[in-house]
């Protein structure tokens, strides 16, 4: 198997208060892994370094084989990378698909690009994740009928876009 994001005795500290000490972690492709702890134990910092918001003091960082430790956030983007925010917004009427599709980022487009329907290449990218996650036959439904938890659907519809940064909602259907 594949392993899409690589991190290697990643630190990283700020001013005298280490936040991450020789993390390392391996995530392959085409697999669910979560990162796991109490409240003030580094995961949101650790996130933010393996995109570049905080750049690591030592280690190294690698997406599908490359060292991105010291690219910048729009850089690790372009390579398909992001991370999301728990701030997300949803539209419950809307299905899952087409909030999907309103993430999906507008370069170089016109106001008129705006308005015209999306790409029949994004709806199926849409739709493969969503049958990743165990949510294809929930689709067409709109978000406010189809999740439990608003938030953990926000996660999803916000990963078209970001191959590598998915959060999965399946423990809204209890899956696990």
């Amino acid at each position: 198997m594949t392993t899409l994001i690589e991190v290697e005795n990643v630190s990283k500290s700020f001013g005298g208060v280490v936040a991450n000490n020789k993390i390392s972690i391996s995530v392959p492709e085409g697999k669910i892994t979560g990162l796991i702890g109490p409240n003030g134990s580094g995961k949101t910092t650790l996130f933010n370094s393996i995109v570049g918001y905080h750049p690591i003091d030592s280690g190294s960082v690698r997406f599908k084989g490359q060292e991105i430790s010291k690219l910048r956030v729009q850089q690790i983007a372009r390579l398909g990378m992001v991370r999301t925010f728990q701030q997300t917004r949803i539209y419950a009427k809307m299905n899952c698909v087409n909030n999907m599709l309103i993430s999906v980022p507008h370069r170089n487009a016109t106001f008129s690009d705006m308005f015209r329907p999306y790409s029949k290449e994004n709806q199926e990218r849409a739709e493969h994740l969503l049958e990743f996650v165990g949510l294809y036959q929930k689709r067409k439904l709109p978000l406010g009928r189809s999740f439990v938890r608003p938030a953990e659907a926000a996660r999803v519809c916000d990963g078209i876009d970001e191959p590598a940064g998915i959060a999965v909602a399946r423990r809204a259907h209890g899956r696990h």
